[in-house]
């Protein structure tokens, strides 16, 4: 299976028979994440290394080897898979070293659940910053006047230098996404997440250009790297919220990182 990930991936995601219930997406293509996952996490244990570290110590053919290039080679060939990876090489010791003494950045969501009355959205505001936080991010789509409110209080209490981000759970409509959105831009939400339906590239691409500099967030409930691939088409998408589960797995997520 290692010496050939990305022919094995692709029979695990082209069963002639299988492919008539997706394909590449729904029950089956999580189940293949999960074996997928599965053999990653056993060569990593075979190694004695985080799964990062396996990844990291893999040259960048070994890296292109593992993506079954099918369908997005008009936008990403292995060549050009292979000129990122091989260029992401320097400074990579420095990086590793970062993230092996910071961590990687992360926000916190306990602050901005609606709902919330005052009193809890500032004692939770309070609790992240004391925790070190500097990312956080709140739920929006209820009740605009509601949603200003909530922002009003986050913004005050976390200050200007701090970033709010924004996620609505596919709540929206585009136009309905635009207009919200509006009425928010005040509070300077670095993005919106999930603002319409995870299947519409063109509503989103329509949102992200109607909200700039406010970006679009979206990714969590994309299926397969070809959907990945038309939101970057589009420019549709200033963040990119993959899910390693969703996806599958880690050689799926690898070729939308790239």
């Amino acid at each position: 299976i290692l010496s050939d990930w990305a022919g094995f991936w692709r029979t695990l995601t082209s069963e002639p028979q299988l492919r008539w219930v997706g394909p590449e997406k729904g029950v089956i293509h999580l189940a293949t994440a999960a074996v997928v996952n599965g053999i990653w996490d056993l060569a990593a244990r075979a190694e004695e290394k985080p799964l990062w570290k396996l990844v990291a110590d893999m040259t960048p053919e070994e890296l292109v080897d593992c993506v079954d290039f099918r369908y997005i080679d008009d936008f990403l060939s292995p060549d050009e898979a292979l000129e990122i990876l091989a260029a992401a090489k320097e400074g990579q010791s420095e990086r590793e070293e970062e993230i092996s003494e910071k961590g990687y950045p992360a926000y916190i969501t306990s602050v901005g659940w609606l709902g919330y009355d005052d009193e809890k959205i500032q004692r939770l505001c309070r609790e992240g910053l004391e925790q070190g936080w500097n990312w956080f991010k709140m739920k929006v789509g209820s009740d605009l006047e509601d949603d200003r409110r909530r922002a009003s209080l986050v913004r005050e209490c976390i200050g200007p230098e701090r970033e709010l981000m924004m996620d609505a759970n596919q709540k929206w409509s585009v136009p309905e996404a635009m207009a919200w959105m509006e009425g928010l831009a005040e509070f300077r939400p670095l993005w919106i997440e999930e603002p319409t339906s995870p299947d519409d590239v063109l509503g989103h691409a329509a949102i992200a250009r109607a909200i700039s500099p406010i970006g679009v967030a979206t990714g969590e409930q994309c299926a397969n790297r070809v959907i990945f691939k038309q939101l970057l088409q589009a420019e549709a998408i200033s963040f990119c919220q993959l899910d390693s589960c969703r996806l599958g797995g880690f050689n799926e997520v690898l070729a939308v990182m790239l």
